[in-house]
């Protein structure tokens, strides 16, 4: 999905990497099926806003595609596991200062360098503003 909206802001980023963690987790059971039966996904976040990708040699690749897709499109997410989800992102932003100096120094010359770039600083602090909020349609 070709989107100017997914990086023009640290907020954006965040909400798309927080999305993308979501639905990984809803389809965290459905995925191992589907991978024992030769078939998988991707679902990652790239310059140009969201990539999904499946992939595998079954007659049944559309099946997962669809049941992807629709998965996306009607995301339900419970309380408790946006807690769970949102945790484990900040973790991993907070782990990531643990890194070695050479991806300390790509990354702050990436930063530098390119627009469209934040630290994991404004990154966690930009994690840490979302809250899980349901509204029915």
């Amino acid at each position: 999905m070709l989107t100017k909206y997914c990086h023009p802001s640290c907020r954006n980023l965040t909400d798309l990497s927080l999305y993308i963690a979501l639905v990984q987790d809803q389809f965290n059971e459905f995925g191992y099926d589907a991978e024992m039966a030769g078939l998988g996904y991707t679902l990652a976040r790239d310059s140009d806003g969201l990539f999904l990708g499946a992939y595998g040699f079954n007659d049944k690749l559309h099946v997962l595609l669809a049941k992807l897709v629709h998965g996306m499109r009607h995301l339900i997410v419970k309380p408790e596991r946006f807690d769970v989800v949102k945790d484990a992102l900040l973790r991993q932003l907070q782990n990531w200062k643990l890194n070695a100096p050479y991806d300390h120094a790509m990354h702050y010359t990436k930063y530098l360098l390119t627009t469209g770039q934040w630290t994991t600083d404004e990154k966690e602090t930009a994690l840490q503003g979302i809250t899980w909020f349901y509204s029915p349609s």
